[in-house]
């Protein structure tokens, strides 16, 4: 299957590119693409470094398309890919997991960051995994001033473990994150933007409130060529917001030291 993606990539790579809809690696925008214009995205997600021994890389491939000049629809193939080893165990034995899911997303915008002010979006995203469903509200706001980018996202997502019961398919939520998206990039030229983004985290489970909680942050940097374009963002974490008075304290239980993303864009 990895091999397929790589393959699917490199096959559009002689497309043009067309307008795109984002600058930021984790930060959505209010953009939506145009009426009939259409585009493919790979992300590559590499999270690194718990306390016990940890990897993991997400692939995902995504088909976007708009279906008006302020809605826009995505099909994604995803590939969860992680090595690990149990917390507390003393053989340190390592093991590994590969998952595959689909997910659907739709954007409808409402305004536009320069015309109206403030853009603003609704984006809702649902994926399908063997044993787990997730849903994913999220609200967008963005501002651009000059070569000033600015955007906020406000996530949740209602995680659902798929169990057979007497027969009968069940949905036990399991956990609702809340995460709290940041981001500014300046645009040096229309082709090349530096700039920042920050997540603040939240793990809340049913009965038990708040357990996981984490502040992320790190460069991102963004590049438009006549085919392509490239985001990379590193989002190391720097707080564990549940002890957040202990210094240098960090959740190295739930979340990674490291998180790298790398978004690929080109046109069809």
């Amino acid at each position: 299957m990895k091999n397929i993606l790589i393959f699917v990539f490199a096959a559009f790579c002689v497309f043009p590119a067309s307008a795109q809809d984002r600058v930021f690696a984790r930060t959505e925008q209010s953009n939506t693409l145009p009426k009939g214009v259409r585009e493919i995205e790979t992300w590559n997600t590499v999270r690194l470094v718990r306390n016990s021994y940890y990897s993991s890389l997400r692939q995902r491939i995504e088909f976007e398309t708009g279906l008006t000049n302020r809605v826009q629809t995505s099909v994604y193939i995803n590939v969860d890919n992680k090595s690990y080893s149990n917390a507390g165990d003393s053989t340190n034995q390592k093991f590994k997991s590969t998952t595959f899911s689909v997910s659907n997303e739709w954007k409808i915008k409402f305004s536009d960051p320069v015309v109206n002010g403030i853009g603003s979006c609704f984006y809702s995203e649902i994926t399908w995994a063997p044993d787990e469903l997730e849903l994913e509200p999220k609200i967008i706001l963005d501002k651009q001033f000059g070569k000033h980018l600015l955007a906020f996202n406000a996530v949740t997502e209602l995680e659902f473990e798929l169990e057979q019961e007497g027969g009968t398919l069940k949905a036990n939520l399991e956990a609702t994150p809340i995460s709290l998206y940041n981001a500014y990039m300046y645009q040096f030229s229309p082709t090349f933007g530096l700039g920042f983004e920050t997540l603040n985290h939240m793990e809340i489970v049913p009965g038990k409130g708040i357990e996981h909680a984490a502040f992320l942050a790190g460069p991102s940097i963004q590049y438009t060529s006549g085919k392509a374009f490239f985001i990379l963002n590193f989002l190391p974490q720097l707080v564990n917001i549940n002890q957040a008075k202990v210094a240098g304290a960090l959740d190295l239980d739930e979340y990674e030291r490291f998180n790298i993303r790398l978004v690929m864009g080109y046109g069809l």
